[in-house]
């Protein structure tokens, strides 16, 4: 429902499990303080979201009814409306011997959402959403020895913490916004950096 909400630009899927909705939530509300847009998903099995019963049935609770897919959102731009201030996201890019065509790319952005996981436990639980739908994921998760301490100071140690969520979302939006493109004219396949 927010106006500013652009998958192709400012959207990041989170995943959380167990207690760590908490920390999802409130990873949340400091991203839309920075302008970028979390969907907290909360994970009660994730045998039935991922598992054998999701894959026979070809992951149809994510796809459909949570809507979470490996779609590339086109942010298609009238190459008139791109300004000076759009020149470090949309910088002019030669694809070939005209201008129409360097247009055309100038005025092209695409990007999937990327996911962001997190649970208390060891990281397969998770970590394969971003495969099965064909997008970016990283999966915070339990890595190494526990210790002992309040759910904060744990938290915090496994990198399970709000902060440490924020980051990883932030990291994984800029990692979609700097993708490689494949754009195919009559010379062949050329390689440019979104």
């Amino acid at each position: 429902g927010y106006e500013s909400y652009r998958p192709s630009e400012n959207v990041v899927n989170i995943f959380s499990m167990g207690t760590l909705v908490t920390e999802a939530l409130a990873a949340s509300d400091e991203l839309l303080k920075k302008g970028i847009y979390a969907n907290v998903i909360q994970v009660s099995s994730p045998d039935l979201l991922l598992g054998n019963l999701a894959y026979q049935n070809g992951y149809q609770h994510l796809r459909e009814n949570l809507g979470v897919n490996g779609d590339l959102y086109l942010d298609l731009r009238n190459s008139s409306a791109v300004t000076a201030s759009d020149s470090d996201l949309y910088p002019p890019r030669v694809i070939g011997p005209g201008p129409s065509q360097q247009a055309s790319f100038q005025a092209v952005a695409g990007r999937r959402v990327p996911i962001v996981s997190i649970h208390d436990g060891e990281p397969g639980l998770l970590d394969n959403i971003g495969s099965v739908i064909g997008t970016l994921q990283t999966s915070l998760a339990v890595r190494k020895h526990s210790k002992s301490g309040t759910p904060k100071d744990i938290y915090q140690y496994h990198g399970l913490d709000r902060e440490s969520v924020v980051r990883a979302a932030e990291e994984m939006l800029f990692k979609s916004a700097f993708s490689e493109i494949r754009l195919n004219d009559e010379t062949g396949f050329k390689t440019l950096k979104s």
